[in-house]
């Protein structure tokens, strides 16, 4: 089954601030008298390109648990993590990004603990309790723990 990611207001207002800040660049790169032809027709249709790019990676993204493992979509990147490298299901808050392979536009959700040399996987699934439901049939090997992942276990 597709999971798409739920967006909460932290990312909202990351998403906002960076096109807030690329638009006031902008805007004074195309304004100001000194504005060289690097400037204006390089790195300002670069920075438009980046905004898209940034933009299409946290707004487009799901994940899917398959028959193999969980697949994850981000945009233009895509990742995929075998069921046997899984260990346990944590809940997760906060920006912490301390050894996270695939830390997917989350401050809430699911951290995933994996054994494959990249810590956690956090992502956040819109119906959390259905994901978590379906990952432990796909794989009942994995424990489910109550205790979310704090920034101290990130650098055990």
């Amino acid at each position: 089954m597709r999971y798409y990611s739920k967006r909460d207001w932290a990312m909202k207002a990351i998403i906002a601030a960076v096109w807030l800040i690329g638009i006031a660049v902008l805007f004074f790169m195309y304004t100001d008298d000194s504005a060289t032809f690097l400037m204006i027709y390089v790195f300002g249709p670069m920075l438009v390109f980046g905004l898209v790019l940034v933009t299409a990676s946290i707004t487009n993204m799901y994940y899917e648990l398959q028959e193999e493992g969980l697949y994850v979509k981000a945009g233009f990147y895509s990742y995929f993590f075998p069921y046997e490298t899984m260990e346990s299901i944590h809940p997760a808050k906060g920006f912490s990004m301390v050894g996270v392979k695939a830390g997917l536009a989350v401050t809430t959700g699911v951290a995933i603990k994996v054994n494959d040399g990249r810590e956690f996987v956090r992502i956040s699934p819109d119906n959390e309790a259905s994901f978590r439901a379906e990952l432990m049939e796909k794989a009942p090997h994995v424990k489910e723990v109550d205790e979310a992942i704090s920034q101290r276990e990130d650098k055990a």
